[in-house]
């Protein structure tokens, strides 16, 4: 599945914290360190192998049956490996992300919190963008993050649908979607998705080089901004619904967040 996830401890910590099940006892408040490294997983299961890691950094491994343990249901193993030609032969109504050859069955039809959400950042940054080199597309959008120039449908075997995908190079845009990476992605939490936005899209967008990654929260009413700086994507920033949020990739453009979560 690739490289994993690398992550602070401050930042495992506070997770752990808010995630980890009511039944899940603490023998101290906060949790050492070496308690989240030895038992992050053990408390709180997420689709990915053992943590490992030191000094101020944990690394959460990607398991072996991450797509049977993500949204959705995994699709009949009736294929070894799944590749984007498989995704355009399914019925219009059988909508799947790929990752690494393994398809999975994408999240039910998203509430109207979500669709009011994913409207409301799509119109900021399109008002924004008006003009401009770079556009905003949103789900479903084919993004093929790995492929390359002479790549056919059958050579790729990851391809994921971002609620919303900002892109530069225009040269990257089909009739498909997007060959390569977005500069910028966004995906809306849902309580079937968070574990897989929060982790395994971390993940793969780090992996194909987004430089920026906004993960947004309709519960908590939050964005967390993440850029990529040597090759890992880092917190860079965590706004509430009062604040105005800055795009990292596009000068001059800041999204109000209280328009976003009304």
């Amino acid at each position: 599945m690739g490289v994993g996830v690398e992550i602070p401890i401050h930042e495992a910590i506070a997770f752990y914290l808010k995630c980890a099940p009511a039944d899940c006892f603490l023998e101290q408040y906060p949790p050492s360190i070496s308690f989240v490294r030895e038992q992050f997983l053990d408390c709180f299961p997420i689709p990915f192998g053992p943590a490992s890691g030191g000094g101020d950094t944990l690394l959460l491994q990607p398991s072996s049956d991450l797509p049977q343990t993500v949204t959705g249901k995994a699709l009949p193993a009736e294929k070894e490996r799944y590749t984007f030609a498989d995704v355009l032969a399914w019925p219009d109504d059988e909508r799947a992300e790929i990752i690494d050859g393994e398809a999975v069955m994408m999240a039910p039809p998203p509430s109207s919190t979500y669709q009011e959400i994913s409207v409301e950042l799509t119109r900021q940054f399109a008002n924004y963008l008006e003009g401009k080199r770079c556009k905003v597309y949103h789900a479903p959008f084919a993004v093929r993050l790995f492929e390359k120039d002479g790549d056919s449908p059958e050579d790729v075997d990851t391809m994921v649908e971002p609620d919303i995908s900002i892109v530069c190079d225009q040269s990257k845009i089909d009739k498909y979607g997007c060959k390569g990476a977005p500069d910028m992605v966004a995906e809306i939490l849902s309580p079937s998705t968070q574990r897989h936005d929060r982790l395994v899209k971390l993940s793969l967008y780090q992996r194909a080089g987004v430089r920026e990654y906004w993960i947004v929260s309709p519960d908590e009413q939050t964005v967390q901004v993440f850029l990529l700086k040597e090759g890992s994507l880092q917190l860079h920033e965590v706004y509430d619904r009062q604040g105005v949020a800055k795009v990292n990739v596009l000068d001059g453009c800041f999204i109000e967040l209280s328009k976003v979560f009304k």
